[in-house]
């Protein structure tokens, strides 16, 4: 494939299917537009113009009336209406609203937002531009940036989630190539229908990481000929603009799998069905264990075969000692040093390399230690084809 740039959108594609990535990216399929993605629109133009006018032209006063003003005219250019109206209007006052109140700007200096730009990705053909774009980027410190992006949507996001997103990684190293000298790089999502933004630092060694990372897939995406493509079933299908005629998605449905199920009603009763089901397995399963177990310790046996499956019980091990008899052989400042009744074989290993103990009490210490047995547990699995009986 021969792409004319990457996003952080089109690498995430790609990693989860390159079918998807090249039907959207190199052919340019794209599917119908949803209500949820315009009020994105509307909230985010409503958004770029008041910090703009007001923190970096400085033209306007940090009013929730002006705020509000431009949402009613980005309302009606992305949804072409006069009517400031409905449920989607509604929602997208109320975001703006909290959005203002809990926004504090202080120690902070807004440098730009919304500005397109890029950084180039080497690949076998060339260098290809990585294109992103920030919603907003301040300066908190003289060599500490934050990249703000702000998000309309429902589900939130906890902080370690951002280290696994490619958007958020990419705009730390993105930060981190327009400013080489920064030692702090914050990446911040603003969860507008929550109570605020969670956001995470990322060092020069992540950065370096996700760089590896990108240089990869880039490199993978130029070296994959259109007629090898191969279509990955991944939780994403459902929003492919080419899932009508995806064999491997038309094939999971086919034989019933989870996308044979669209209606997200009949998803929920299916999977009531399979939670009913595997509780009631799970308590059979324990019942049969628990059987099992003991015919086995009244045989004395730990191992038996049927015709087509083989049974093993376990009993695991692990190196243990008493505390109350290692407080017989050890000083009482040592003993309390390393955890007195809470005493553990990391603490006996501690003491066995160290030298706080002479070669007598190690000897005595060495004696204490027992393997102590866990409970039985039952392992099942199938007779190889060449197994005898």
């Amino acid at each position: 494939m021969r792409p004319k740039s990457f996003s952080a959108t089109a690498m995430q594609t790609a990693e989860a299917c390159l079918a998807r990535y090249n039907a959207e990216n190199i052919e340019y399929g794209r599917g119908a537009s949803s209500t949820a993605a315009s009020l994105g629109t509307a909230v985010h133009g409503a958004l770029e113009l008041y910090v703009k006018s007001v923190y970096i032209e400085q033209t306007a006063e940090p009013t929730l009336k002006y705020l509000l003003d431009l949402f009613r005219m980005s309302f009606m250019t992305t949804f072409n209406t006069v009517e400031l109206v409905g449920e989607d209007y509604d929602d997208g006052v109320q975001m703006l609203k909290d959005w203002h109140k809990r926004t504090d700007f202080n120690f902070r200096k807004v440098v730009s937002c919304e500005v397109k730009t890029s950084f180039p990705i080497p690949t076998s053909i060339g260098d290809i531009p990585f294109n992103y774009i920030w919603d907003r980027f301040d300066q908190t410190g003289p060599t500490e940036y934050r990249v703000v992006d702000y998000k309309t949507i429902r589900w939130g996001f906890a902080p370690g989630d951002l280290r696994k997103k490619i958007q958020a990684r990419a705009y730390a190293l993105a930060a981190q190539i327009q400013h080489p000298d920064a030692t702090k790089i914050w990446v911040e999502f603003d969860l507008l229908r929550h109570d605020g933004p969670i956001g995470i630092v990322f060092t020069r060694d992540d950065n370096i990481a996700t760089w590896k990372f990108l240089k990869t897939m880039a490199q993978k995406i130029v070296d994959t000929d259109e007629k090898d493509i191969v279509e990955t079933v991944n939780p994403t299908c459902n929003f492919c603009v080419r899932k009508t005629s995806c064999k491997a998605l038309l094939a999971n449905v086919k034989v019933g799998g989870v996308f044979s199920i669209t209606d997200v009603r009949d998803v929920i009763d299916h999977r009531a069905k399979l939670e009913y089901q595997r509780k009631a397995i799970s308590s059979a399963l324990t019942e049969l264990d628990e059987h099992l177990l003991t015919l086995a310790k009244a045989e004395d046996e730990f191992e038996y075969a049927s015709s087509d499956n083989k049974l093993t019980v376990t009993v695991s091990s692990r190196r243990s000692v008493d505390p109350d008899m290692a407080a017989m052989v050890l000083p009482d400042d040592v003993f309390r040093k390393y955890g007195g009744r809470s005493f553990t074989m990391g603490a006996v290993d501690k003491l066995l390399k160290g030298d706080e103990i002479d070669e007598q009490q190690k000897k005595q210490l060495r004696a204490l230690i027992f393997q102590k047995q866990g409970e039985p547990s039952i392992k099942v699995e199938p007779k190889g084809a060449i197994e005898d009986d």
